[in-house]
């Protein structure tokens, strides 16, 4: 595109004050008087046959470096005495329309212009604050807005991540570092009367599997585990005195274990059923702490067993305290072998009675 040329409405006429070939590079006028500043348009030999444009680039005095042979005309010799005037030829009204109709390279600019509402490719932009105290990009919704308001697309133009109209981020994946250890590397803030949760983390199917609750609770579905070194510990910390810090919840049909402590090759060495009995391998003796429900005779005896094969020393109670709290259950009597292991009697009493019937019994075995 031609740069800008400038006009002037007071330059009259000039005379040339000597010869000029066809191939000179400067011409002599007798003024410059009203002559805008270059470059600008000339016309040697003013209205005759050999007329010949030519464009204006420096001014020395009433010397003047010009481009022969401008917009179609031929450079040609001129005499002295020729009258020279400041005229617009058909470039200059040319030269707009071509503007009018092309999209790049206009202005300056050698790419696309970028219109208001055209669907375009931009690259190499970079957004930058005037003065550090405005918003160098604002992506602004329509008041009915139902797509994206921003959406990051791969090479073969498939979202990748986006920005929801409601300013929800979508993307496959998040890589946080932290340049500097003045601040947090993720600060999730509540809102004033927020009732959602902080962070919300779902499966496939948008079920959440694990969620960090406006008080800080964490509700996890699935399992937690703390870094695989050696230094790797997890801190769960009470927020009062009356906050049970830690609760390991069972679904309604649980059947593993609610909790395992395993050696560094994953061999159970205690464990938490899903009844809450606790069983503790790795002491001197195998540790059993349990509730059964049993079934006491006429003579207020139960068979209680402990899937011990060897029973080294056991202690039992009333484990329905709530149901029965006068019943007073005692360790009684050997040992003996059931179903392949252990069951230890107890003698189960109510108010100076014999119990009959079912009961829960609690017990503590040692044992093998």
């Amino acid at each position: 595109m031609a740069g800008n040329r400038n006009y002037s409405s007071t330059a009259g006429q000039m005379a040339l004050q000597a010869d000029v070939t066809n191939s000179a590079g400067q011409i002599l006028v007798d003024t410059t008087a009203g002559l805008p500043a270059v470059p600008f348009t000339l016309a040697v030999d003013y209205g005759q046959a050999n007329e010949e444009l030519v464009t204006v680039t420096g001014i020395v005095g009433t010397n003047l470096s010009v481009s022969r042979g401008q917009d179609g005309t031929a450079a040609a010799s001129h005499t002295a005495g020729a009258v020279v005037r400041h005229v617009t030829s058909a470039r200059d009204f040319r030269e707009p329309q071509d503007h009018l109709g092309r999209n790049n390279g206009v202005h300056g600019v050698f790419g696309n212009v970028v219109g208001t509402s055209d669907s375009q490719s931009l690259d190499l932009k970079t957004f930058v604050s005037a003065n550090g105290h405005t918003t160098p990009l604002t992506v602004k919704a329509a008041a009915s807005q139902d797509e994206p308001l921003l959406e990051i697309q791969n090479s073969a133009g498939s979202a990748i991540g986006s920005v929801d109209q409601v300013g929800r981020t979508t993307v496959p994946g998040l890589y946080v570092t932290k340049p500097t250890n003045s601040f947090a590397s993720i600060v999730a803030r509540m809102g004033s009367g927020q009732t959602l949760p902080l962070l919300d983390l779902q499966g496939t199917s948008g079920t959440t599997v694990f969620n960090v609750s406006i008080t800080g609770a964490v509700t996890a579905s699935g399992a937690v585990t703390a870094p695989s070194v050696a230094s790797g510990k997890v801190n769960v910390n009470s927020a009062a005195t009356g906050v049970v810090p830690l609760t390991v919840k069972r679904i309604a049909s649980q059947t593993a274990h609610l909790q395992d402590w395993t050696s560094e090759t994953d061999t159970v060495l205690a464990y938490v059923d899903k009844d809450g009995n606790g069983r503790f391998n790795n002491l001197p003796a195998r540790l059993v702490i349990s509730t059964v429900v049993v079934s006491c005779d006429s003579s207020g005896i139960a068979e209680v067993p402990t899937g011990l094969t060897n029973v080294t020393a056991a202690v039992a109670w009333n484990g329905d305290d709530v149901n029965a709290p006068s019943v007073i259950v005692n360790h009684y009597g050997p040992a003996y072998t059931s179903g392949g292991s252990i069951a230890i009697r107890a003698r189960i009493s109510h108010t100076g009675a014999a119990h009959v019937g079912n009961l829960r019994v609690g017990f503590i075995a040692t044992g093998t």
